[in-house]
């Protein structure tokens, strides 16, 4: 292995959980150091832990082990591998330690890091999740939002390699917004604010304008004094309601519902016990109940019909500026023909400066 694979390995199984270290001290190439030893799967990994040493891994196939007692340490194995340079010490504090992890080590192959896999990957595949695990709400979802309501589906999801179908939990869970009251409330106060301060402006010019536009100042004072309380009258109605946190298709028509979108739900999916992104949806706040003659914005652009020209305006405006160049081509063409030939050194000379002039002015 090398060096960086070697520590990123390390790194990866100390990580885990379910790895199995322990101190000990390990001779390696006739050199004896403290080190952390750790096993998971058929992989051995031994990094010192008082020199800065290349940490070393061993892939545990073909390798003969057996006690190792000497006069210096009487709690020791060898792991013998087909190189002999390459055989590992381990010095252990006691009998049973020693004994422990030679059952561990002696235990270990392909073969059983590949059974644990299957078993995860069974488990995974088949297994259902718990159906009783309610998804808790932060402090903050539960300030502006209310009324949850959850539903529950699983299904089953066809998988190749003779795996059987893994199931899969899928939960919704729907929450209607206070935004939908809180924030039109906000504007139309803002609204109202800004529509108050335009009716002081306009009544403060009044000496200021023509005569012959103060009837329609005035209309306009009229229009604004009515918007003014049409807008007083959805603040006093935010302020006082009590009811769900949005506007029933059948209260559509009511002016005081006008700010107030139809719905404003928050959508959060949970799968598998894991929470992921959450969807907004909302509704249309339409003008619906001012009661518009024309029937709004989108039914006047039907009625006016748009010429082609202005469909076209790129290719129109282009076309426009060609076809100017081609016409101001000609006319010099023909003044070339026309005053040049045959006229002396003064007039030639007037003739390029009339057209100097002209092509400066951008003609």
């Amino acid at each position: 292995m090398e060096e960086d694979n070697a520590h990123d390995m390390f790194k990866w199984l100390s990580s885990l959980a379910t790895v199995n270290q322990q101190p000990i001290s390990a001779t390696f190439q006739e050199q004896t150091y403290s080190a952390e030893l750790a096993l998971h799967g058929n992989l051995l990994c031994c990094v010192s832990t008082n020199d800065a040493k290349v940490p070393l891994l061993f892939v545990i196939e073909g390798v003969t082990l057996q006690k190792y007692e000497t006069t210096d340490s009487s709690f020791a194995c060898i792991l013998t591998f087909p190189d002999c340079h390459d055989n590992l010490i381990l010095h252990f504090d006691s009998e049973k330690l020693r004994e422990t992890w030679m059952v561990k080590i002696a235990t270990c192959s392909h073969q059983m890091a590949r059974a644990e896999l299957d078993d995860m990957a069974y488990r995974f595949y088949t297994m259902g999740t718990k159906q009783d695990s309610d998804v808790k709400n932060s402090s903050f979802h539960e300030f502006y939002l209310a009324n949850p309501h959850k539903i529950s589906h699983n299904f089953a999801i066809y998988q190749q390699n003779n795996l059987p179908s893994r199931r899969v939990s899928f939960e919704e869970i729907m929450s209607e917004s206070k935004l939908s009251i809180v924030l039109p409330l906000e504007l139309v106060k803002l609204y109202k604010k800004w529509i108050t301060e335009f009716s002081c402006l306009l009544e403060s010019k009044q000496n200021q304008w023509p005569d012959f536009v103060i009837s329609v100042l005035h209309d306009v004072l009229r229009e604004v004094r009515e918007n003014s309380e049409t807008l007083e009258q959805c603040r006093e109605f935010l302020e006082n309601y009590s009811g769900p946190p949005f506007r029933k298709s059948t209260e559509k028509h009511r002016v005081a519902f006008a700010p107030v979108p139809t719905n404003l739900h928050v959508h959060q999916y949970t799968i598998d016990n894991r929470a992921t992104r959450e969807v907004l949806s909302c509704g249309t706040a339409a003008a619906l109940p001012l009661r518009f003659q024309s029937g709004g914005l989108t039914r006047l652009s039907t009625l006016l019909g748009t010429d082609r020209a202005y469909q076209d305006f790129p290719f129109w405006s282009k076309r426009q500026i060609l076809m100017d160049l081609k016409r101001y081509l000609g006319l010099l063409n023909h003044r070339l023909d026309v005053e040049w030939n045959g006229a002396n050194f003064s007039g030639r000379y007037k003739v390029m400066f009339r057209i100097v002039i002209r092509t400066t002015k951008g003609v």
